[in-house]
């Protein structure tokens, strides 16, 4: 007999593994076809591995315990995402899909969403237009000229707009060293001198605050459709200088061309501390507009000076000034508070050394150099460093519960100084809420069933934490309070970059929840919240428009239209299993009260509501219009009813 050739796939269905029957291994495969539902196959995540010290570099044993369900790579690229916000739109719509029929999935259309950062910043994608690989003819020549009193005053103004309003954040610049080196050696410059570098950072916070200024809403609060809001030419500008601006078209590209360049050609042979300011403001610069690659890449060249520079040591050359020390350590918090920040939002690991034994903490810095705000960012920063694992690894129960300890007591120790204040102060309370999100929306993860690889272990380790859905939504009403504060003010569109981010998670949370029944009211009500803003934002015509919000609409609208079709399957199907033919409710009317008979009332079409109003429960003993009942319950509810008619109920207290 000839042996049978059986079919062996390497890797089966969701559909036909959850089913434990045969899969050819096609997408779609025959069963599914078959049975006419959507075909998929679970992401593979890679094995992760920890570092043995008890052996050699080149050994590695696995770590299976706490590895990650959910953290995996995006289907088509390396990039591997260990952010929670940008998981759960993807498994939940694969979740969706897997549970409807694909008759359904065609008749509307449906597409699970990609996984990507839904709402990076407010501009999202190409801003900075393709460049050639090599400079073009004339970029780096750019120079500002004093002579021009315009071009003087508009610098400054543009300057002290950016110090005033964004600067205050990470506190990348030190202001006061900054306008001595422009007022003495830059304003009044020798032309042979060399201030190639500082034109750079010159030019670098030119483009920042160009970018921040002109998005102040005139009229928040009353834009429409057919009325749009409308936004101001420059909030520190005059006319006579919007206008030169205006004249010089991609005046902001050009400016960060020629920083770009200069801060290149110098860091291939140097280190200093003004290329890593330089650096630092890139990648500021990056994360408003632009992709999270360019960000990182301008991150990393600073990491990569301050671990080349060893100034985590908090040690100096033999040959060196107080103000050398000042600006090695304030350098230093900048770019760790920033490397913490940048890398949890994208899912990154921190590439920067931790600050040495002897590094003071900038909480006890005499100088004037970081503000209030960058300090507590930083302590908010070191909690941020425990958040996340390098491996894809999820926390465990214990170490959920002592950084959200952590993030408590920072925020009950700063929060009360954060609350109504500017807008720049204000983001220091949306990192917050976004780490916290964070952390807390991985107890959606179980409750979604969003991988079905979710073993017995997994569900013992990760899947104790339970759905905390009050928490959740204080955090979501925190978040749209704020926002709406920020609207109020006319300065949404000012390119902060969790605006977009928190918004679309904030959404997500509240749409979740309502379809499963949890804290629906609460939920519909913020939900409608959130929505009032995306329609502002869809009414508004800002001047750098926020190029995300489409997709982000697209896949809150996606997720919800097949919400309503897994409703409409779901109650088909109720109504064939369960049906809806429930006869008389005769039997769910009451019919005994405490020792007695509840009197029948005969059933009319039409009851008048006074009749019903006057009819009494008669409990008397003796009484002729007590209910009837047997011989044998009568003797039992008299011995039960006794004890009553001997009290006067009004008047207990005397007979105290």
């Amino acid at each position: 007999m000839l042996p049978i050739n059986r079919l062996r796939v390497r890797k089966a269905c969701i559909t036909c593994k959850r089913r434990k029957i045969k899969c050819d291994g096609q997408n779609p495969c025959q069963n599914c076809i078959k049975h006419n539902i959507h075909c998929s196959y679970q992401l593979d995540t890679p094995k992760l591995v920890a570092r043995n010290d008890s052996i050699s570099d080149a050994s590695y044993q696995s770590v299976p315990s706490l590895s990650s369900p959910w953290q995996c790579f995006s289907p088509h690229k390396y990039r591997f995402h260990r952010r929670h916000q940008n998981l759960l739109p993807f498994y939940l719509g694969n979740v969706l899909m897997r549970s409807l029929p694909q008759s359904v999935i065609d008749e509307h259309s449906l597409r699970p969403p990609r996984l990507q950062f839904y709402g990076w910043n407010m501009s999202g994608g190409h801003y900075l237009k393709q460049r050639q690989t090599t400079t073009s003819k004339g970029t780096i020549c750019w120079q500002w000229d004093f002579s021009d009193p315009i071009q003087q005053n508009l610098v400054e103004k543009l300057v002290q707009f950016y110090f005033k309003n964004v600067n205050r954040f990470l506190s990348i610049v030190h202001e006061q060293a900054f306008w001595q080196q422009f007022k003495a050696g830059f304003v009044n410059r020798d032309p042979q001198g060399s201030s190639d570098l500082f034109e750079a950072i010159l030019n670098l916070i030119v483009a920042i605050a160009l970018r921040f200024s002109y998005s102040k809403v005139t009229d928040p609060l009353n834009s429409t459709p057919e009325s749009p809001a409308t936004f101001s030419t420059n909030e520190c500008l005059s006319k006579d200088e919007a206008n030169w601006i205006e004249a010089h078209s991609n005046l902001e590209e050009t400016l960060f061309d020629y920083a770009y360049t200069v801060t290149t050609q110098m860091s291939f042979e140097w280190e200093s501390f003004e290329l890593i300011q330089s650096w630092l403001l890139m990648a500021f610069y990056l994360r408003t507009c632009h992709r999270q690659v360019s960000c990182w890449q301008a991150l990393s060249r600073a990491v990569q000076m301050c671990n080349g520079m060893s100034l985590f040591l908090n040690k100096f050359p033999e040959n060196h000034n107080a103000y050398d020390e000042c600006r090695a350590r304030n350098c230093y918090w900048a770019c760790f508070t920033l490397d913490r920040l940048i890398g949890f939002q994208m899912g990154r690991i921190p590439e920067l050394a931790p600050p040495g034994p002897q590094m003071l903490p900038p909480d006890v810095a005499t100088d004037s150099w970081l503000s209030s705000e960058t300090i507590v960012l930083y302590k908010l920063a070191l909690i941020i460093t425990d958040c996340q694992k390098r491996y894809g690894e999820e926390l465990s129960i214990q170490e959920y519960q002592a950084v959200k300890s952590r993030l408590i007591e920072w925020y009950n120790e700063v929060g009360p100084t954060l609350i109504d204040v500017d807008l720049c102060t204000r983001q220091v309370i949306l990192t917050y809420l976004d780490v916290r999100i964070a952390l807390e929306i991985r107890s959606l993860f179980p409750f979604l069933d969003a991988n079905e690889n979710y073993s017995q272990i997994h569900r013992v380790d990760l899947g104790a934490l339970p759905i905390d859905a009050p928490t959740l939504l204080d955090l979501v009403e925190q978040i749209l309070n704020t926002f709406r504060g920020i609207v109020e003010s006319g300065l949404f569109f000012r390119p902060w970059w969790l605006n977009l981010s928190l918004l679309f998670i904030s959404s997500i949370i509240c749409l979740i929840l309502i379809q499963s029944g949890i804290q629906v009211l609460r939920a519909q009500s913020l939900l409608k919240k959130s929505f009032d803003i995306w329609q502002y934002i869809e009414n508004s015509t800002a001047p750098n428009p926020p190029g995300m919000v489409t997709e982000c609409l697209w896949c809150l609208k996606m997720l919800n239209h097949m919400f309503c079709q897994r409703l409409k399957q779901s109650a088909k199907e109720l109504e064939n299993t369960v049906g809806l033919d429930h006869a008389n409710d005769s039997v769910n009317n009451n019919k005994f009260r405490q020792f007695g008979k509840v009197e029948k009332v005969e059933k009319v079409d039409k009851v008048d509501k006074e009749t019903i109003r006057e009819e009494t429960f008669n409990f008397g003993i003796g009484d002729a219009s007590s209910p009837s009942v047997d011989s044998n319950s009568e003797d039992l509810f008299a011995h039960l009813q006794w004890f009553d008619q001997w009290l006067d109920v009004n008047n207990l207290d005397t007979m105290l």
